[in-house]
């Protein structure tokens, strides 16, 4: 629990206001909402981000809540990829025109990894080329709630499909990904919906989200010069960068660093310290600014591993003990008790 004074010292993500419009307009083009609904949706927004200064922007909790309530009207966090499908560019704003007018696929990639922080602060996208691949990583440091299944998961299909349609929103180019590492539990995919965005090879309940795509492939698409326009849409959207303040990501970073390192026995505080090029004595501090304590980022972090692989149903239980580093089954056993209220077993 977080003290008064603390609060104001917590840096808290912003959303920008744009965004929220795109997703509600999806929601409309898709049929999820009427024009009623989506008008108090966006009245709910707007009354859950009372407290934000920046002009343009909403709370993170606000975005939350808005896929929480999609995922509740439709039964099923796909409901991310499913509006996906009816987004356009200017629900990114800045972002999206720098996107569409990119000279190649490679820069667009480049350009959402540099301004992705202009429509949501508290999320970082890497891109890397290794082999005979090219990947994309998204990160959300969000400790709003799990990310394996609700509003969570679908504000975050939402996000990685928007991700895997640059291809075809930039460049007119159907180019889906060879590899989709979902970190969500596996939806129902009606009308093949998941398929159809991240390819035939899709894992879920995987630790981090992470699309891979053919680097020749990607390396291929290009236009044959760039206008005059992206020189001004990158001056703008890197003044607009400039203004916007960073968020420490401290909680996402520890959290990063137990999920890689679970399996068998997670680390102490002091490997994550060592790890993260901190002191144990000022990562304790960091993330007691931040409201919370090492040991419940590693439950949080057990607890959304567990709900994917005991959904995904591949592992036994004891298999599935030692992926998140219990020595005994027991301990396992009491742990899911005391998340789900029932024994891991039910899960399944």
């Amino acid at each position: 629990m977080k003290r008064p004074s603390q609060i104001s010292r917590v840096p808290c993500a912003t959303v920008s206001l744009q965004l929220v419009d795109g997703i509600l307009a999806a929601a409309a083009a898709a049929g999820v909402a009427d024009t009623a609904r989506v008008a108090a949706l966006r009245a709910g927004v707007l009354g859950r981000s009372v407290g934000v200064q920046l002009p343009g922007r909403v709370s993170e909790a606000a975005h939350l809540w808005l896929w929480e309530t999609l995922a509740e009207l439709t039964g099923s966090h796909q409901v991310g990829a499913q509006l996906a499908r009816f987004a356009g560019p200017s629900a990114f704003g800045i972002l999206g025109e720098a996107t569409t007018h990119a000279v190649s696929l490679a820069d667009a990639f480049e350009h959402v990894v540099r301004y992705v922080r202009l429509v949501h602060q508290g999320v970082t996208i890497n891109v890397a080329v290794k082999g005979g691949y090219f990947s994309a990583n998204y990160h959300w440091s969000s400790s709003h709630g799990r990310l394996s299944s609700g509003g969570a998961a679908a504000g975050m299909l939402w996000a990685n499909a928007n991700l895997a349609l640059v291809p075809e929103r930039a460049f007119g180019v159907r180019l889906r990904p060879v590899l989709a590492e979902l970190a969500c539990v596996a939806p129902s995919d009606e009308g093949g919906i998941i398929a159809d965005i991240f390819g035939s090879d899709v894992k879920f309940g995987t630790a981090d989200w992470s699309l891979m795509f053919e680097r020749s492939a990607v390396l291929a698409v290009s236009r044959p010069a760039a206008s005059s326009t992206l020189t001004y849409l990158k001056e703008y959207a890197d003044r607009a960068l400039s203004e916007l303040p960073a968020i420490d990501d401290i909680v996402g970073l520890v959290a990063a660093e137990i999920r890689g390192r679970l399996a068998g026995r997670p680390p102490t505080v002091a490997e994550s310290a060592k790890a993260l090029g901190l002191s144990t004595r000022t990562l304790q501090r960091r993330l007691t600014t931040a409201g919370i304590g090492f040991g419940a980022v590693l439950d949080d972090v057990r607890r959304a591993r567990a709900e994917a692989l005991l959904a995904d149903g591949e592992l036994d239980l004891a298999e599935i003990a030692f992926e998140l580093g219990y020595s005994e089954h027991s301990a396992f056993t009491r742990a899911a008790n005391r998340w789900f209220d029932a024994p891991p077993s039910s899960k399944r």
